[in-house]
């Protein structure tokens, strides 16, 4: 929902002053928090923000510029790699706790993957994950607001912390499913009719 007010900053000279303005809020808080005694809040806008942008943009950033460097690359499509990135999400998935920032950089050979064209035997390609694609960057804004609704929702009646693995993940499913369909209505009532059309002169 910030998309719209971040666009103004898309020039060159706006965005020194959204930089400018983004280091006067962590210098504020940097202030406060020993004027309070609260060394965290001091802390914590200059330590997250530099992690997250080590650990997740320069993902995206790298895999850009190889890109741009080397528009090419046929042996990544090679259905061989699917065996790394079997490794990548079992060690994922085994090690789930601990791995904290990492969890970008080690998703970053898939990334680089799907970038070069590899759709790991067809599975990319197939007709549901075509949907998802398309339906993406609806679900990429109203994910985290319909998963913080239900969840705030369904708290009144079901106490998540007490209830089976198998409940919360059917009830994670669920959710999934919800956010597939307000993304869907979002997509066709707000994004496509917008999709070629072109501004005037």
């Amino acid at each position: 929902l910030a998309l719209p007010i971040l666009a103004w900053f898309a020039t060159r000279k706006r965005v020194v002053v959204l930089l400018l303005l983004c280091a006067g809020i962590a210098a504020t808080f940097s202030v406060i928090g020993p004027l309070t005694g609260n060394m965290d809040l001091a802390a914590d806008p200059f330590r997250t923000l530099a992690t997250y942008m080590a650990s997740s943009f320069s993902v995206g950033m790298v895999t850009a510029h190889l890109k741009a460097k080397w528009p090419s690359w046929p042996v990544l499509r090679h259905p061989g790699w699917i065996a790394l990135a079997g490794l990548v999400l079992a060690v994922l998935l085994l090690k789930h706790t601990g791995i904290n920032h990492l969890e970008s950089p080690l998703l970053a050979p898939i990334f680089v993957l799907i970038v070069y064209g590899n759709d790991f035997g067809g599975l990319l390609t197939s007709r549901p994950i075509t949907y998802l694609g398309t339906i993406s960057y609806s679900v990429y804004l109203l994910h985290g607001i319909v998963l913080f609704a239900a969840s705030k929702l369904a708290s009144q009646w079901v106490n998540f912390t007490a209830i089976s693995p198998m409940a919360y993940w059917s009830f994670v499913c669920g959710e999934g499913v919800l956010v597939i369909l307000v993304a869907s209505l979002s997509y066709y009532a707000l994004e496509r009719p917008f999709i070629g059309k072109r501004r005037s002169p």
